[in-house]
């Protein structure tokens, strides 16, 4: 599976987004997934690279990946939270922002879940984090 890295959000804005994706550890811009919103963010804090990823269709609309780590990953994860406590923290996956939750408390129990608006971004997101990095084929 492919890495997440996680970073504080520093600001944001909504507006077409032609930031390149983030591809070193200093403070820098990047895209949502859409390229609909432009972050500022602080330097990484750490990559983490799940373990497993079950992806379920809710009844709604929507769709969730939960993603569990390894104890190692684990503990960068609670790190970054405890560092971000209050704020957004953005995790990125290929350079770009999949996510910006605000972080209410430390993750500590070595599990995440992502909620996606539709069932079909759920699924393009596993996919993706599944994908692996030698190319894609088309």
């Amino acid at each position: 599976m492919k890495s997440l890295q996680l970073r504080a959000v520093v600001s944001e804005v909504e507006e077409a987004c032609t930031a390149p994706p983030v591809t070193t550890d200093v403070a820098a811009s990047a895209c949502d997934q859409d390229g609909a919103t432009t972050y500022r963010l602080a330097k990484s804090l750490g990559s983490i690279t799940p373990t497993s990823a079950h992806r379920s269709d809710g009844e709604g609309a929507g769709g969730s990946i939960v993603l569990q780590f390894d104890r190692t990953d684990s503990d960068v994860l609670a790190s970054a939270t405890r560092e971000t406590i209050d704020e957004r923290m953005a995790i990125l996956l290929d350079g770009r922002v999949l996510s910006a939750p605000q972080v209410m408390e430390p993750l500590t129990g070595g599990e995440v879940t992502l909620a996606f608006g539709s069932s079909a971004e759920a699924r393009e997101v596993d996919d993706r984090l599944r994908a692996t990095t030698s190319g894609d084929s088309r």
